[in-house]
C-alpha cells in the first residue's frame, strides 16, 4: 500500500480491487513462511526508497493536529 500511496497518492483499501486480498490473509494466516514475508517486505522497502514522489516529506503538524480534532470531536468522546 505504500507503494501505491508514493506512486499513484491514493490508498486502496479494497485489496480485493487490487488483486492481493488472498495472499495476505494468507500470510495473516500463517500460510507464508516467515523468510518470504521478509523477503517481501525487504523488497518493498527498497522499492519505496527509490519511488520519485510529488508528496511533501515534511509533515504539516497543525493540519493534522486539527484532522485528529475533528475525528475525536466526531467520535463523540469529548
Amino acid at each position: 500500500m505504500g507503494v501505491e500511496i508514493l506512486q499513484d497518492g491514493v490508498l486502496y483499501v479494497n485489496r480485493k480491487k487490487v488483486g492481493d486480498a488472498e495472499y495476505l490473509l494468507s500470510i495473516r494466516n500463517g500460510d507464508v513462511a516467515y523468510e518470504d514475508v521478509k523477503k517481501l517486505a525487504d523488497d518493498l522497502l527498497a522499492k519505496i526508497k527509490e519511488i520519485k514522489t510529488e508528496l511533501s516529506e515534511q509533515v504539516d503538524r497543525e493540519f493534522l493536529n486539527q484532522v485528529c480534532v475533528e475525528l475525536v470531536e466526531m467520535s463523540g468522546v469529548c
